[in-house]
């Protein structure tokens, strides 16, 4: 009965890193873990917003864990990784200085939140600690970092700018001559 009740506790974390610490995050918010892409920069958007990337078809907002915790980036960019999770539903990627590993944790031995760590980063952000041998692992409630509500608008604004862009590319693909009404363009190019 109580291995069953030591099992039920287990859950699995993807960890990873920002700045000097190491964070966790519940496994079951994540769709994928990419490498760093070029980014379509957003304009007038919070400095966390790194910008959307397209990610094969589907175009996703970036947020960057750094900006958005308080850290500075304090890492390699061929180690950077975008985490994507799926907050309420809607893809939202979490640009990170680089993932180490998945683990699987027992959520009985997290621990309270240091009150240094509480005055580091909003203590609503954290679900508590792990200690593991020589490392402390933060684990953060993701829900509570980027909202269902934010990623909602992170994931329509995405999706606005895809909009834009399939406009562009279909009018720089089907180019009318400005002020001519379609049919008198049809016909000057059947005279062509």
């Amino acid at each position: 009965m109580e291995d069953n009740k030591k099992n039920s506790n287990l859950k699995k974390f993807v960890l990873f890193k920002i700045g000097n610490e190491q964070f966790g995050m519940d496994i079951k918010y994540i769709l994928e873990i990419i490498k760093i892409q070029n980014y379509t920069k957003v304009p007038q958007a919070p400095n966390y917003i790194e910008g959307i990337i397209n990610l094969r078809g589907r175009v996703i907002g970036v947020v960057n864990l750094n900006e958005k915790l308080g850290f500075s980036f304090n890492g390699d960019d061929d180690k950077a990784r975008i985490i994507v999770a799926e907050i309420g539903k809607f893809p939202v990627g979490l640009r990170v200085d680089s993932v180490k590993e998945v683990i699987e944790l027992d959520t009985a031995e997290l621990k309270p939140t240091p009150s240094i760590i509480a005055k580091k980063m909003d203590h609503n952000f954290i679900q508590g600690i792990f200690l593991q041998e020589d490392n402390m692992i933060i684990i953060i409630k993701i829900e509570e970092i980027v909202s269902v509500e934010e990623a909602s608008n992170i994931s329509s604004f995405a999706n606005d700018v895809k909009e834009v862009h399939s406009a562009m590319d279909a009018s720089a693909e089907n180019p009318s001559d400005e002020g001519v009404p379609a049919e008198e363009n049809q016909k000057l190019k059947l005279k062509q």
